[in-house]
């Protein structure tokens, strides 16, 4: 089985205390891997918002404000994450994105950084919201290029188990390999 070096932690920060953390910390303790937090939480207050424009216009100063108060807000939570993992000798890192698609923007960050695993939560969506809105897990399992795995809000059990995803026919060639490393480690 190959060695985790580096982990993407997605971390939900409409969540006190996201249970992707904990788990993340135990992976990297076990494997010396170093993490990588990642939140993306698109920013609606920008000046182009057409609500200012309806209400007259609005301080330009105002929305900058709040504009920074809104990124401050998240990477203070990042590197409260980062300093914790620190002081427990796990080397770690931090960024902070506003793209519009969840999925795309952590897709982003993976081609960037390139990491060995990817680990984020996951919560249930009404049938409704999976069917308007799209499901970022959904796309993240069909897309993202390095492995994922996602995680309940709930801590992990001795009996637990795990559960892996391939396509045994292999009609995506860019995805065999991957497809290969996950029975391998089975």
């Amino acid at each position: 089985m190959k060695k985790l070096r580096s982990l993407v932690v997605v971390v939900d920060p409409t969540i006190e205390r996201d249970f992707v953390v904990e788990k993340a910390k135990r992976i990297a303790k076990t494997s010396n891997a170093s993490v990588h937090f990642f939140i993306n939480c698109e920013n609606t207050l920008n000046m182009s918002s057409f609500i200012y424009d309806i209400y007259g216009g609005v301080d330009a100063a105002l929305i900058e404000s709040q504009e920074l108060l809104f990124r401050e807000r998240y990477q203070n939570l990042l590197q409260d994450l980062v300093e914790e993992f620190v002081n427990e000798n796990i080397e770690a890192s931090c960024s902070f994105g506003e793209g519009h698609n969840l999925a795309e923007a952590i897709i982003g960050k993976v081609k960037e950084l390139t990491p060995d695993l990817v680990i984020k939560s996951t919560h249930h969506h009404s049938i409704i919201k999976r069917t308007l809105l799209g499901n970022t897990d959904w796309q993240l399992i069909r897309k993202c290029p390095a492995a994922l795995l996602l995680v309940k809000p709930e801590f992990w059990k001795p009996e637990g188990s795990i559960v892996a995803a391939i396509d045994p026919l292999h009609v995506k060639n860019d995805q065999v390999e991957l497809d290969k490393h996950i029975v391998s480690s089975m």
